[in-house]
């Protein structure tokens, strides 16, 4: 399932780069359903998160690597990882570019292509797609609270 984002910023693209980069786990708790978050170094994180599909709460440990910094303007992590309970397994890549549009504008532009597999992939591929596309935008809700960036309307 690929996933694909824009937020428009009011904003250069290096103060936006600064605010994704200077406290990743900060960025990481954007992300709703995130419990816990913790540096393995390396850029590498641990995350337990809750989501539900459908009406049923899944709880996911994952692996979270920074797999390629190219400041200010792209970012790539991979997040691999397990659902309790033997329910499935989950992979994401995800990218976040910063586009200038201007010395003061800045789009920043999320894509993110989710694989699941076992039962969760098998009883929940229908309702993936919504959720998948709920959770980027909440993520990026998220991200321009928590960051006190201002966005173009």
């Amino acid at each position: 399932m690929i996933i694909e984002k824009t937020v428009t910023f009011k904003e250069p693209a290096q103060k936006i780069w600064d605010k994704i980069t200077g406290d990743m786990q900060a960025v990481i708790y954007c992300m709703p359903g995130v419990q816990s978050v913790e540096a393995l170094g390396d850029n590498k994180y641990r995350v337990d998160m809750e989501q539900k599909v459908g009406f049923i709460p899944i709880k996911f440990k994952l692996e979270l690597k920074v797999i390629n910094l190219s400041p200010p303007a792209h970012l790539e992590t991979t997040a691999d990882g397990t659902a309790h309970g033997g329910l499935g397994k989950a992979f994401q890549k995800q990218s976040l570019d910063l586009v200038p549009v201007s010395e003061s504008i800045t789009r920043l532009v999320y894509k993110g292509d989710l694989t699941v597999s076992g039962r969760i992939g098998t009883f929940g591929q229908r309702v993936l797609g919504s959720k998948t596309e709920s959770v980027a935008v909440e993520f990026l809700k998220n991200f321009v609270a928590k960051s006190g960036l201002t966005v173009e309307t």
